[in-house]
């Protein structure tokens, strides 16, 4: 069974982001209804590196989901909803692990 296309509403906290960060907003659980009104099913906008962002769920406590590395838009998008909790942006911080010179380690 098909999904009837609905429209993306802007003020809505769920929905799709495509890879150049442009949110489209639905209602909790409408996902596959929006991506009927996009053109594309569900499955293959993940497979083009679309951002399902829904209700935070034991397997998704973030509430996002992305089967591609995000891209630097999409990484903005989610950092100003308050979905992203770490800077993916930045190098991961090096530790160096070994005593240097004249410590007493």
């Amino acid at each position: 069974m098909l999904d009837d296309p609905i429209a993306p509403d802007p003020n809505q906290s769920y929905g799709w982001l495509n890879p150049e960060g442009s949110f489209f907003g639905c209602g909790p659980y409408q996902h596959n209804a929006l991506a009927a009104w996009i053109g594309t099913p569900a499955t293959e906008l993940e497979r083009q590196g679309w951002c399902w962002i829904g209700v935070p769920t034991f397997k998704l406590p973030d509430g996002w989901a992305c089967s591609r590395d995000l891209t630097p838009e999409q990484q903005r998008v989610l950092a100003r909803k308050g979905l992203l909790t770490f800077p993916i942006e930045q190098p991961p911080m090096i530790i160096n692990s070994r005593p240097t010179r004249g410590t007493n380690v």
